[in-house]
């Protein structure tokens, strides 16, 4: 008899594992969204306009917060239509939430990323 985990712990591992990403990820949007507005304002105290956040671009920045936002979006409707199904099967809504969470995590890679530069000195 092998020691599988029940369904439901498997359900909980899927959904926890999912809270987790989009945790990350509203973390993540909102300190980017901190280091726009703080270079948007130190930008104003200097005459020279910069397109960089230390060593990313501002627009690599602003590009990721926009497809941050549309794939939540998007994802949310993913998971609205699963649920819209007759009837909608634990396995499907579990197979979308592995889905979104590796999107989700994908996503928290390259924000991560980007902060890593922002850190860095721009000299």
């Amino acid at each position: 008899m092998k020691n599988e985990p029940a369904s439901s712990d498997r359900g909980d591992s899927v959904l926890a594992d999912w809270l987790e990403a989009i945790d990350k990820l509203y973390a993540y949007y909102q300190e980017l969204l901190t280091c726009i507005s703080q270079g948007e304002l130190e930008q104003e105290l200097r005459v020279e306009t910069t397109t960089h956040i230390g060593q990313c671009p501002k627009n690599q920045v602003v590009k990721l917060m926009d497809t941050m936002q549309t794939e939540v979006v998007n994802l949310i409707q993913d998971i609205d239509q699963t649920a819209n199904l007759q009837p909608p099967t634990r396995e499907r809504v579990h197979a979308k939430l592995v889905k979104h969470t590796l999107r989700l995590n994908q996503l928290n890679h390259q924000a991560y990323t980007r902060l890593c530069l922002i850190k860095q000195s721009s000299s």
